[in-house]
């Protein structure tokens, strides 16, 4: 088959959009498929080739609410042009996607789209957005979902869409099989005997690391601790920056609130990183327990990856949290922070038994090559029927 992916990111970005998309891209290309990505520019790169996957980037930004920058017709011919057998769009509210939505009728490949949770449903900026959902949707030959109950999928319900397929998000077995050889609780300055707490992503503050901090900070461990925020931290000074500042909402701040609670003394530690991928796969492996604070999520990679490390987690109940969690066994999902984690560090052979499920339920179902494998079969199938 001749695939064509169209995402807002595309490695090297890193983002969970540009992940899931790689992971797929990249094992149909080693099935034989020609697979091309179209995607947003970085730095003067126009088009390259990564791992055999053709991608085209576009110098476009926005969305069909915000407004678009940059040259959409010239997207829109390549699109035209590009004869694909199936043309799948990544996730609604992204130029990618809105920009089609004049020429749906003119593209001739089979058509998916993957409508990734539609963060801003309930905005009343997206009323109109929303009200032409459905019949720019009925256009498309296959709706992916990852949550069989979120407000993309109840959408899709209400408004009688068919063609619905469900394909769970995954980890990365060759990342995953083998710890890498890194040491990070050497790298970063932790005990071995210290108890681990890794949060993952960003931004910080819609990741909720502003809520982890100072829930951790109340926490009685009973040990020395550390916990390490990994995600990338905007200290540049601009509008933006300062308006996030006095709203409460800043990144420095953060890392102000660490830094009093690192000069306390008081047996705990905060470090905030952004840690290379090795770097990263060996924190999930030498935790003590993952924590997702996060404020939105769809259906969060990184409760995956913690599983496929063996390392248990506790969650707030956003996204799909609470269905990953039914399927992989390998954590919890709480109200409140400080009391979920404060119950869990105490109870080593429950944090164990979490750990060993998740491993477990991963290897079993949730590996890349298994969901990949899954998502090539329905669009053999699609192509086919």
């Amino acid at each position: 088959m001749k695939i064509l992916f169209c995402c807002q990111h595309y490695c090297p970005y890193v983002s969970g959009v540009a992940r899931v998309v790689q992971e797929w891209a990249e094992y149909l290309v080693q099935k034989g498929h020609e697979v091309t990505v179209a995607t947003s520019k970085l730095s003067f790169i126009q088009q390259e080739t990564i791992k055999e996957v053709e991608v085209y980037r576009f110098d476009i930004y926005g969305n069909e609410v915000r407004g678009f920058k940059g040259k959409i017709d010239r997207y829109q011919k390549f699109i035209l042009d590009y004869k694909s057998d199936v043309m799948v769009v990544y996730a609604a509210e992204q130029w990618t996607f809105d920009c089609l939505f004049p020429i749906l009728e003119m593209i001739t490949a089979k058509k998916v789209h993957v409508p990734c949770g539609y963060a801003s449903y309930n905005s009343p900026a997206y009323r109109k957005y929303y009200k032409k959902m459905a019949d720019v949707l009925k256009k498309f030959d296959m709706l992916v979902y990852h949550a069989n109950k979120y407000r993309d999928i109840d959408f899709a319900r209400k408004h009688g869409l068919e063609n619905l397929v469900m394909i769970p998000n995954g980890a990365s077995e060759d990342e995953f099989n083998h710890p890498p050889n890194v040491d990070i609780r050497k790298k970063l300055g932790i005990a071995q005997d210290e108890f681990m707490l890794l949060a993952v992503g960003s931004p910080p503050f819609l990741k909720g690391h502003w809520d982890l901090i100072r829930a951790y900070e109340r926490i009685n461990f009973g040990k020395a601790s550390t916990l390490v925020l990994n995600g990338y931290y905007d200290y540049s000074i601009n509008l933006k920056n300062i308006a996030k500042f006095f709203l409460g909402r800043s990144d420095r701040i953060i890392r102000k609130k660490a830094c009093k609670i690192n000069e306390n003394d008081s047996g705990k530690n905060v470090i905030i990183a952004n840690l290379k991928r090795d770097e990263l796969i060996s924190a999930y492996f030498q935790s003590d327990l993952f924590v997702m604070a996060s404020h939105v999520e769809y259906s969060p990679l990184v409760l995956f990856e913690a599983s496929a490390a063996g390392l248990p987690y506790v969650a707030l109940p956003v996204g799909n949290a609470n269905e990953i969690t039914d399927w992989t066994g390998g954590g919890v999902v709480v109200d409140c922070l400080e009391s979920g984690i404060g119950k869990l560090v105490r109870e080593k052979d429950y944090l164990d038994k979490l750990g060993k499920s998740g491993r477990d339920g991963w290897k079993n179902k949730y590996t890349w090559k298994i969901i990949a494998e899954t998502f090539e079969k329905e669009l053999i199938g699609l192509v086919t029927e």
